[in-house]
């Protein structure tokens, strides 16, 4: 069986690779479409996806 420790752990990289994926994609927006309403969608996305990542580091320090 999984240890929720390891769950965590793996949900905490996947969602770090997913910011730095869309942090790499506002500049192929920026380069190519010049999209400002694309880029803020993907800028709002990645605040969420840092507040689970926030909360997720919370959960983490409590042990649980």
């Amino acid at each position: 069986m999984v240890s929720d420790k390891t769950i965590l752990d793996a949900v905490e990289i996947t969602l770090k690779a997913k910011i730095t994926g869309f942090k790499r994609g506002i500049e192929t927006i920026k380069t190519y479409t010049h999209s400002e309403q694309a880029v803020d969608k993907v800028e709002f996305a990645i605040k969420e996806l840092q507040e689970v990542l926030n909360t997720l580091e919370q959960l983490k320090d409590k042990d649980i």
